[in-house]
């Protein structure tokens, strides 16, 4: 995975702000509400993580896999220290982990997006990400997946043409390979 730790310092902060419990559905829908709209601020996005829609609407793969427990082995293990389920909210034990990963930009946004959707349920999460006007790059696959690609976000969401997007797309993917070298050749 990409950056496990930012990923573990994210879903933290999250649960910091909710008294250490959230009902899981609806803090993958959280988080992937706040990466499109960082990605159609900024060009980037929190989690990195790859988006699929299902049934019940958009998914971070990554993150729902952890949450599943159908990840690698040592990824699941790291993240297994740090969270835990109770029938369907994922809840947190190490809440007062100091925020490393995380900038203050991308803190601002899920504050921003924990407080907007704060007395929603998972089921009102749900209907909000298959209403077509809010999520329209959302689409029900049925009983399969079908891939969310970042252009298809920045397009349908964004309302930004295919060429802008592709270049958004094209710069996030530079910026992204550039933080990987160096957080490889300097750890």
């Amino acid at each position: 995975m990409r950056n496990l730790d930012k990923l573990i310092d994210t879903v933290n902060y999250l649960l910091s702000l909710n008294e250490g419990k959230l009902n899981y559905t609806k803090l993958i829908k959280l988080l992937y509400i706040a990466d499109r709209e960082l990605l159609n601020e900024f060009g980037f996005t929190i989690t990195g993580d790859t988006y699929y829609s299902l049934h019940n609407g958009p998914i971070l793969s990554k993150l729902y896999n952890l949450v599943k427990k159908d990840a690698i082995a040592p990824q699941q293990a790291e993240w297994d220290n740090y969270f835990y389920k109770e029938g369907y909210d994922l809840c947190g034990d190490k809440l007062n982990r100091p925020v490393q990963e995380l900038s203050e930009i991308e803190m601002e946004k899920l504050e921003e997006i924990d407080r907007k959707y704060k007395d929603y349920s998972f089921g009102q999460m749900i209907d909000l990400v298959h209403d077509p006007e809010f999520c329209p790059e959302w689409e029900d696959p049925g009983t399969s997946n079908q891939r969310i690609s970042l252009q298809d976000i920045l397009v349908k969401y964004g309302k930004q043409d295919i060429e802008t997007a592709n270049e958004i797309v094209e710069e996030y993917k530079s910026l992204e390979e550039e933080n990987e070298y160096l957080n490889n050749c300097c750890r």
